[in-house]
């Protein structure tokens, strides 16, 4: 049974300079295992207002990094939305587990995230990449549209 429904996705804008190839590692990725389209792709501005309403529960689970997201999250980030057969579940799989600790090297969050910042890791909650998931999926585009970032 075919579950076709849609999800976004954006890279960051600490990623950006990254963005066409995770863009095509993503699109390689899912060609092995799904009927999918991109559109709507396209670079967009992202607010202070933006990241405080779009990231709001990570302000009550760690300040801290909430306060690091609004320095560095704000700017340009590229910006997808994604059909397909269960495509939520197969972003995010691709993306990886938000944690940078937890991702294997065949992640774009593990990929992409090395050549970001090493070997070591990185100092802040960095994602590269944001995936919408299964629980928040809706709520993301209400917010995206609110922000005109997609139609």
């Amino acid at each position: 049974m075919l579950l076709w429904n849609k999800t976004s996705f954006f890279v960051k804008p600490h990623a950006l300079e990254l963005a066409d190839p995770i863009i095509d590692y993503l699109e390689f990725c899912l060609k092995e295992s799904s009927i999918y389209t991109i559109k709507n792709r396209k670079k967009a501005s992202i607010t202070p207002e933006f990241i405080m309403e779009f990231y709001s529960h990570v302000k009550d689970i760690n300040f801290k990094n909430f306060e690091e997201m609004l320095r560095t999250y704000v700017g340009i980030v590229d910006l997808a939305v994604i059909y397909g057969d269960n495509i939520i579940r197969k972003v995010r799989d691709i993306a990886g587990p938000t944690n940078y600790g937890d991702n294997s090297s065949l992640t774009i969050r593990g990929k992409f995230g090395r050549i970001l910042y090493g070997e070591k890791g990185y100092v802040m909650p960095n994602t590269i990449v944001h995936a919408s998931s299964s629980e928040e999926v809706e709520r993301d585009f209400r917010i995206l549209k609110k922000y005109n970032l997609i139609d």
